[in-house]
């Protein structure tokens, strides 16, 4: 489920910020490309540079926690998009989202390599949920912004996050499942 939620998170926005900005703020399609230029390079450069400290992270603070930084990240980057719509918000909020996805995808492949058995399979089944989830993230997201307010897109990304998480707990054992 993380590799869903981080990949339909990060493409979902990825693909859909620049059409939020232009419907949320009105803004021309030669404002949104230099907007958007700035910021998707600026996260993208910070997704980069903060790869291997997320590997290095996740091995270093377990993994079950490092799926729970992910979490708290995506949950802050969203809620900062929402109340402080400012551009250097974004690029910042974005960035952080990207840094979330290492931290899930590190995370992932780490679980993986340390597993004795089936590492073929078990990384099939990792790219295949960053695919369903870079394909449902856009088009979900997509859809929402064609139908409802701009901000909806956020909305239900907190809310697909809170559920996941919700589920990941129930998993882990953390809340009880009914």
């Amino acid at each position: 489920m993380p590799y869903i939620l981080g990949f339909f998170i990060f493409r979902g926005f990825f693909s859909n910020f620049p059409l939020y900005l232009q419907l949320k703020f009105g803004l021309s399609e030669i404002e949104v490309v230099n907007d958007w230029a700035i910021m998707s390079g600026m996260a993208l450069l910070f997704g980069a540079l903060t790869r291997v400290p997320a590997g290095m992270l996740s091995d270093r603070i377990g993994r079950k926690n490092a799926f729970i930084i992910a979490y708290v990240v995506y949950t802050i980057s969203l809620a900062l998009i929402i109340l402080l719509q400012i551009n250097l918000i974004f690029i910042i909020a974005l960035s952080t989202i990207r840094f979330g996805l290492n931290m899930i995808a590190m995370t992932g492949r780490g679980v993986v390599s340390a597993s004795f058995r089936d590492n073929g399979l078990k990384n099939g089944l990792l790219s295949s949920m960053a695919g369903l989830g870079a394909f449902l993230g856009p088009a979900s997201l997509a859809w929402i912004l064609d139908n409802y307010p701009p901000d909806y897109i956020i909305y239900i990304s907190l809310i697909i996050i809170l559920f996941d998480f919700l589920l990941f707990s129930i998993i882990l054992g953390v809340i009880p499942s009914v």
